[in-house]
């Protein structure tokens, strides 16, 4: 239990730096600050994502973790950038999730 929990917040750090990216990149805010904060959010994930290797396979628990992001991007991408979730993104977010249930 404890491995999903830190692979939850995990996604959610990977998540937020991938978001702070995007701003970056596109001049959104472009400041320093930002960058580093971006980097620290990646690495945190990266770092709740080591710590789950020793209560989980390390295979399942990058899959999750990429799921759980994946997930959380196709749905911040929707609500907050107004970018539309085709049906191909459905199916591929469904494969994802059906792929978690069958590593384990």
């Amino acid at each position: 239990m404890i491995a999903y929990i830190l692979l939850i917040i995990g996604g959610i750090l990977y998540t937020l730096g991938d978001i702070l990216c995007l701003k970056w990149l596109d001049g959104i805010q472009a400041r320093g600050l930002q960058y580093w904060v971006m980097v620290v959010a990646y690495m945190s994930g990266c770092l709740f994502l080591i710590e789950s290797f020793k209560h989980m396979h390390i295979a399942v628990a990058s899959v999750i973790i990429i799921v759980i992001n994946v997930i959380l991007l196709v749905v911040i991408s929707a609500i907050f950038f107004n970018k539309p979730i085709t049906y191909t993104q459905m199916i591929g977010v469904g494969f994802a999730i059906v792929s978690m249930f069958l590593l384990k």
